[in-house]
């Protein structure tokens, strides 16, 4: 008699499913793993422009500081009209930062900004980039409507009239 060592066909058939099964549960593994790494790694600087108030202004120091100043204004400048109010308080923020008469306009502007911390920002800080244009906004804001702009003006008032004029720094 003689035996025949081939695998009956059933028992190929399950070889071939368990094959496929392998397979199909090292993609699945793989999968997961690239998902894994993925999702552990910081999002997307351009989503983080549009994120929490906080995210947004590590973002966008992020995103200004391999630039220089002249690209800083021109993306900044972009950004305070960008669809975000975070973004926009962060651009007028930075805008103040920079200390750039360029900048007077656009911080200005956003004084009628719809979003009352973008306008309270303005407030702040137009007085850094065209002193006289501050102080006009600073009085203007004092009769706002809103508490928050008019208590910002106040205190905005008072620092610059503690505050030696740019003249009386000069030697």
């Amino acid at each position: 008699m003689v035996s025949d060592s081939s695998p009956a066909p059933q028992d190929r058939r399950a070889a071939t499913r368990m094959r496929a099964l392998l397979a199909l549960l090292v993609i699945l593994i793989a999968i997961g793993i690239v998902r894994l790494v993925r999702g552990s790694g910081p999002e997307p600087l351009d989503l983080r422009l549009r994120g929490e108030s906080h995210d947004v202004v590590a973002a966008l120091d992020e995103r200004l500081g391999p630039l220089d100043e002249s690209a800083r204004l021109r993306l900044l400048l972009e950004y305070v009209d960008d669809s975000s109010p975070n973004l926009r308080y962060a651009s007028v923020d930075a805008l103040g930062n920079l200390k750039r008469p360029e900048a007077a306009d656009a911080i200005r502007a956003a004084f009628e900004d719809n979003s009352s911390q973008v306008r309270q920002r303005a407030v702040e800080v137009l007085h850094q980039v065209d002193r006289q244009r501050g102080f006009a906004l600073l009085l203007s804001a004092l009769r706002d409507e809103d508490d928050w702009i008019r208590e910002a003006a106040a205190m905005q008032l008072m620092l610059l009239l503690r505050s030696p004029g740019p003249e009386a720094t000069k030697g």
